[in-house]
């Protein structure tokens, strides 16, 4: 979709969508707490107070100084109604947890999928009160202008599920860490 399309429908919606650096997503901090809270608090996702705690207290901080990173923010008037972040993939698999547990659910032949020049979606979240209109495909495909290759990880039955099928992606590997499973999904064009 070209910028220009974009721009009709932001004005057709009432939402304008604005490029976010890690600064000014951290100064957003509180909007990105309630957003990431009202997305995953809920089934199916489930997350306790405690996990969420690990997204606002450590997760977000570590997020925002990867190399790279940078998002969307879809405002509608002064309110934060969705949101998206990521980084282009890294060249080597980072020694954390999840990445050890994404590259061991990715079958070997498909680990290019994860590699360079793929973009890496971190989180993609729409206010409940701001869904079924058109946010989630927007910012998605905001975020992966421009990359040739894309991947991100997402709870079997997530609503979105069916707006990243619909737009493309597909199923490469799915995980399960004991409390939840995760898909696995790689866009290619």
């Amino acid at each position: 979709m070209t910028d220009l399309r974009q721009a009709a429908i932001l004005v057709a919606v009432g939402y304008e969508v604005r490029f976010a650096d890690p600064e000014a997503l951290l100064g957003l901090r509180s909007e990105v707490f309630r957003l990431y809270r009202s997305g995953f608090a809920a089934p199916p996702y489930s997350e306790t107070e405690e996990e969420i705690a690990l997204f606002t207290d450590e997760r977000f901080d570590r997020s925002m100084a990867t190399p790279g990173a940078h998002g969307f923010v879809a405002w509608h008037g002064e309110t934060v109604a969705g949101l998206v972040y990521g980084w282009p993939a890294r060249g080597e698999v980072p020694g954390d947890r999840g990445y050890a547990l994404v590259h061991s659910c990715v079958a070997p032949h498909l680990h290019h999928l994860l590699r360079p020049p793929a973009f890496e979606v971190v989180e993609l979240v729409v206010d409940p009160a701001h869904r079924r209109r058109g946010l989630g495909r927007l910012l998605l495909d905001r975020i992966v202008e421009g990359h040739a290759t894309a991947w991100l990880g997402t709870h079997p039955d997530a609503p979105a599920r069916r707006l990243y099928e619909s737009a493309g992606w597909t199923v490469i590997g799915q995980c399960e860490d004991g409390r939840q499973q995760t898909l696995i999904l790689s866009l290619s064009r």
